[in-house]
């Protein structure tokens, strides 16, 4: 029983467990900072075990977009293995661009 606003501020935490868990506890609660701590080491885990059926059926920016702010960290060898390593600038810079935007995203959403 979450509000549409609180299920977008969850997802737009894209794999940024640490900062997002801590920013929607602290605005929303407890209850909500959970489901993004596990919402998000969900993200993290799919793209990492499943990145080979993720570019199959989506392309190697469909991995990018599964794997979010993690792109540019504890993903990025998956997607050099699946994706390629001519997506290795194009996943960092991913990860990167979203790691800065998800605290204001966050805030915009809650």
């Amino acid at each position: 029983k979450i509000s549409p606003s609180e299920g977008m501020g969850v997802g737009a935490g894209m794999g940024y467990y640490s900062l997002s868990c801590a920013m929607i506890s602290s605005k929303v609660g407890t209850s909500l900072g959970v489901l993004a701590l596990l919402a998000n080491l969900i993200r993290e885990v799919v793209t990492i075990g499943f990145a080979p059926l993720i570019v199959r059926f989506f392309g190697p920016f469909g991995l990018l977009a599964v794997g979010a702010t993690t792109t540019c960290t504890t993903s990025l060898p998956s997607i050099m293995l699946c994706a390629g390593k001519r997506f290795i600038f194009l996943a960092v810079i991913n990860g990167i661009a979203l790691t800065i935007l998800v605290p204001a995203l966050i805030l915009m959403i809650l």
